[in-house]
């Protein structure tokens, strides 16, 4: 399970990175759309901490991505 669980937090990560810069958005700005905090993005993009719940909702939304796509989760599982 953990070996899944680190796959997940890792395919965040690296999204939320693309999708961050596909969007020409500083992590100022993604946290300032987020109502969020810099370092918190920062965070995310260095894989020390993943976004919650409600965050991802909001990821989603604003990266245009399903959970699937986002999380690297087959529609299976």
């Amino acid at each position: 399970m953990k070996n899944k669980e680190t796959a997940i937090r890792e395919t965040m990560r690296l999204n939320i990175i693309s999708k961050r810069k596909d969007l020409g958005l500083t992590q100022l700005e993604l946290a300032e759309r987020l109502g969020s905090k810099k370092t918190t993005i920062a965070s995310w993009e260095q894989g020390l901490s993943s976004p919650d719940i409600d965050t991802i909702a909001q990821l989603l939304k604003l990266f245009n991505m399903n959970f699937y796509e986002f999380t690297g989760i087959s529609k299976d599982e």
